[in-house]
């Protein structure tokens, strides 16, 4: 059996801002009236704006106008399940739009009511993405999540290995099949899908079975 290190209510926050500023993906934090808290360096880079021009500000600014409309019903969602999928137009600092797949999920680590709100895909031109309905549906073992978690600490397989007593290849296996379960492209997507659905919350990992 395999003890989560991150245990404690500050072990937890550790990791999770930990995982937040070293991810690759762009994240934010927001009150529920949508004003935004904290920004890491990959959202810093990908809107365009230094972080004093967003925080303490509402990120509508950064929504195109034709998705205003939707506004109120996303926030809806996201007060009434914890949690939002699906895809939006983004505008950008220099006025590109900016077409991203996105989770939403109401938080806990921090100890306040925030709202972790996570780029998963973006590209300057439309995107076949998934379904609303689709984003939070898989299932992580706890070994995999285990796994995502050294992975978002920035640990490297044969360390994870190690750490775990089991052979590279299979810290490997397991991280391929994560992927496949939530649909990641990459190891830094796959941490920030598991970070954005809420699988890496407190009680997620509490043990794991070798």
């Amino acid at each position: 059996m395999l003890v989560n290190r991150t245990g404690s209510p500050n072990g937890w926050a550790s990791f999770f801002w930990a995982a937040f500023e070293r991810s690759a993906n762009p994240m934010t934090l927001l009150h529920p009236d949508r004003v935004l808290v904290a920004i890491n360096e990959a959202g810093v880079h990908t809107f365009g704006y230094a972080p004093h021009e967003l925080i303490g500000r509402r990120t509508d600014l950064l929504l195109a106008p034709s998705q205003w409309k939707r506004l109120e019903a996303d926030w809806a969602v996201i007060r009434r399940t914890g949690r939002l999928c699906g895809e939006r137009e983004l505008i950008r600092a220099d006025g590109r739009h900016l077409q991203v797949q996105f989770a939403a999920h109401r938080e806990v680590v921090t100890g306040r009511q925030l709202v972790l709100w996570v780029v998963v895909e973006s590209r300057l031109r439309p995107l076949t993405l998934h379904s609303e309905r689709d984003g939070a549906s898989a299932t992580l073992t706890p070994r995999e999540l285990e796994i995502v978690m050294e992975i978002a600490l920035g640990r490297r397989a044969r360390e994870i290995a190690a750490d775990l007593h089991i052979a590279p290849s299979t810290v490997k296996t397991h991280v391929r099949n994560a992927m496949v379960k939530v649909g990641a492209h990459s190891q830094a997507q796959l941490v920030a899908i598991a970070l954005a659905t809420g699988m890496l919350d407190p009680g997620s990992v509490d043990t794991v079975n070798a």
